[in-house]
């Protein structure tokens, strides 16, 4: 049986560096789905398919860009992040961004074209009118950050390409039941998935809340 401390680590390891994620994620990929919806005829089928198409990036390959930028003689690899929480963090930006922007941003275009008119005659400025829609799509804007959520405390390869699965240190609960269920320990790894779909749960029904379900 595992222990308890062991547990404990690698489940508050786990919350952390995905709620890192997913937050830093939320602020930059909901303004970026805001510029997505605003964008011009011209590039928009351009700009919002590369979007769709990031959101499907597999997971070990933005594991290997974050690891050629943090290896050691990579372009920051003076930082020395390389097999650290903040690495994963970063693996993780790459896999959420994407989501966060390309489903999020068809709500901001309902939205833009129902409020347009009543911005425009009371000559709002542009960040006012983004805050009254953030506002007018909360709902949306919840499931959209959730979704990247769901993805990022799922996430296994890129997680293990930059943070090394290193007990005490990078092991995270996706990589700890793989690691169980190499050992042959079934029961520790079903354990260890129980607690993280609980976890996943329990967030969702946070959000839930949040959204006015």
């Amino acid at each position: 049986m595992v222990q308890v401390s062991y547990i404990v680590q690698i489940l508050l390891l786990t919350l952390g560096v995905t709620l890192t994620s997913t937050a830093v994620s939320m602020v930059i990929g909901l303004p970026l789905g805001y510029r997505l919806s605003k964008v011009g005829r011209k590039y928009a089928k351009l700009l919002r398919s590369a979007a769709t198409a990031m959101t499907g990036i597999p997971p070990v390959v933005a594991g290997l860009c974050i690891y050629f930028l943090l290896t050691r003689n990579g372009p920051l690899g003076d930082l020395k992040l390389l097999y650290s929480p903040a690495a994963m963090v970063m693996a993780q930006l790459l896999i959420v961004i994407p989501i966060i922007a390309a489903t999020v941003y068809p709500v901001f275009m309902k939205a833009d074209r129902e409020m347009r008119e009543t911005c425009l005659g009371l000559r709002l400025k542009r960040g006012k009118i983004f805050r009254l829609i953030l506002l007018e799509c909360r709902a949306g804007c919840v499931s959209s950050v959730m979704t990247g959520f769901g993805r990022a405390i799922s996430e296994v390869g890129a997680v293990m390409i930059v943070g090394g699965n290193i007990a005490w240190k990078t092991r995270v609960m996706t990589t700890a039941v793989i690691t169980e269920t190499g050992r042959g320990n079934y029961a520790n790894a079903m354990m260890l998935g129980g607690l993280l779909l609980l976890v996943s749960v329990a967030v969702n029904m946070l959000a839930g809340r949040m959204r006015g379900d």
